[in-house]
């Protein structure tokens, strides 16, 4: 967190901020703060409000001329400073913030665990249901593969299917034998598919790293094999893997929200 008590200039707080993932308030002359934001880099985020005017968008122009103050935030992953910037947004509601909408969510995983055969599915929004939810991410292609791949991974549903009970109490999980699920069994019990759940929201949890540790050591021997193509493929998959199941603290309760 920043604590340089010197008068400094926006711009001159600026050149000060640190190459970290954080969240950076913008304030007006009374103090208040007019905007929420959040960064990868929080350096390169607030380099990027002090370039030549002219080449600013109209709405930021205007909004930098109320702006007298500044301070940031420092969090330890892009995920961090995203929940960070939403809740901050929804605590003071600044005038420059376009305020989370449907639009604007992020996504999120949603498992209804009261179903027999549950399903995992993207929302933008959480609901007061029963469901297991989670996220947000900040990176949609990501968590998109991600459960692309942990759907072969697991042998989950997605919303491609709809199980259907079988006389004997087991459900069928694909009409099509063209889209059932390889090396996994296509009817189950309600246990069994309980067990690939179970696996699933594990490793959404962060706490089954073994999957990503295999990505990893076969991408290193591919890219050794000199099969460049393949290691690509499995850096990309390593990626989204790691980015969904970043891990991310609970500020509300054990980190307390910048004052005002």
């Amino acid at each position: 967190m920043q604590t340089d008590r010197e008068e400094l200039s926006p711009k001159a707080k600026a050149r000060r901020a640190p190459h970290t993932p954080g969240v950076y308030l913008m304030k007006d002359v009374a103090g208040g703060v007019v905007y929420v934001g959040k960064a990868k880099d929080l350096k390169k985020r607030l380099a990027s409000y002090f370039m030549p005017r002219m080449r600013m968008t109209p709405k930021v122009a205007a909004m930098m001329d109320t702006v007298q103050d500044l301070e940031w935030h420092e969090v330890r992953s892009e995920t961090e400073a995203l929940l960070l910037e939403g809740k901050l947004i929804k605590r003071w509601r600044p005038k420059w913030n376009i305020l989370f909408r449907d639009d604007k969510q992020f996504p999120q995983v949603r498992v209804d665990l009261a179903d027999p055969i549950p399903k995992f599915r993207i929302v933008r929004a959480r609901t007061s249901d029963s469901c297991r939810y989670f996220g947000p991410f900040p990176h949609q292609q990501a968590v998109r593969r991600a459960l692309t791949e942990m759907k072969k991974k697991f042998g989950i549903l997605l919303t491609d299917s709809s199980p259907a009970l079988l006389p004997d109490g087991r459900w069928k999980l694909y009409d099509d034998a063209r889209a059932e699920i390889q090396k996994f069994a296509n009817e189950v019990t309600v246990q069994e598919y309980g067990a690939r759940v179970t696996a699933a929201c594990a490793f959404l949890d962060g706490k089954a790293v073994a999957w990503a540790e295999q990505v990893e050591a076969d991408m290193r021997e591919a890219a050794a094999a000199r099969d460049y193509e393949k290691a690509a493929s499995l850096r990309d998959l390593l990626d989204a893997l790691k980015r969904t199941t970043e891990k991310s603290r609970r500020f509300l309760r054990d980190n307390p929200l910048p004052r005002r």
